[in-house]
């Protein structure tokens, strides 16, 4: 595994602990603890989005960048809206097995603990990726033409 995937990998098990942890605030939590945990969290999700996104253009070529590009934001706001939906049937869950209005903040508790975990298991697939992905954007290989004009046909690492 190199650099760049264990930064994808423990970004996103620090990110959905985050998320996780958001669970744990009550209404009697200081604002500062808040503000602080929402500002840290909003930077490592930042950081997988931004690397999530070079990544996934590392291996396009340039005439179908606008296809992978659209097709990029369009996944990140269905994973988000996902994301959203199964808080709220969370939400309704807890509320029916604990017997009050889906909108208890108990049962917040449990929602954001839920969509944390669903988050945590993108680590699974950082922890898939092939071990030479990135490489390229990295400057880790040489891009495929100077590999040919070498006498190769494929990414050689430098």
């Amino acid at each position: 595994m190199c650099s760049s995937d264990l930064v994808l990998l423990l970004n996103a098990l620090a990110a959905s602990a985050m998320l996780c942890g958001f669970g744990l605030f009550r209404p009697t939590t200081p604002h500062l603890v808040i503000v602080t945990t929402l500002l840290i969290s909003g930077c490592l999700r930042s950081l997988q989005f931004t690397s999530l996104n070079a990544i996934s253009y590392a291996e396009v070529d340039s005439p179908r960048m606008g296809y992978a590009s659209s097709l990029s934001g369009m996944l990140q706001q269905l994973s988000l809206s996902l994301g959203v939906a199964i808080a709220g049937y969370l939400l309704e869950i807890v509320g029916a097995v604990a017997d009050q209005p889906p909108t208890a903040v108990t049962n917040f508790y449990w929602a954001f603990l839920g969509v944390g975990l669903v988050s945590m298991s993108s680590a699974f697939w950082m922890w898939h990726l092939p071990r030479n992905a990135g490489a390229e954007i990295a400057g880790r290989v040489r891009p495929r033409a100077d590999a040919a004009a070498a006498g190769g046909d494929e990414l050689h690492t430098t």
